[in-house]
């Protein structure tokens, strides 16, 4: 068909291509999460990620994050 569409021909050919999106580094409030939690799996194996992030919380309330 000579009379078709940019996006017709795009498709018959393999369709277009999708942009590749890029990450995002990670938050401070996370990598204090993770800090605490790793913290904590040192002294108790069976913390888990929860039990961090509430504790992470108490310490940003008492100032230290």
């Amino acid at each position: 068909m000579p009379n078709q569409s940019r996006r017709q021909k795009q498709e018959q050919e393999g369709g277009r291509r999708k942009k590749m999106r890029k990450t995002r580094k990670a938050g401070k409030w996370p990598q204090f999460v993770k800090m605490v939690y790793g913290q904590m799996k040192k002294k108790d194996k069976s913390a888990t990620f929860t039990q961090a992030m509430k504790e992470a919380s108490r310490r940003k309330k008492a100032g230290q994050y």
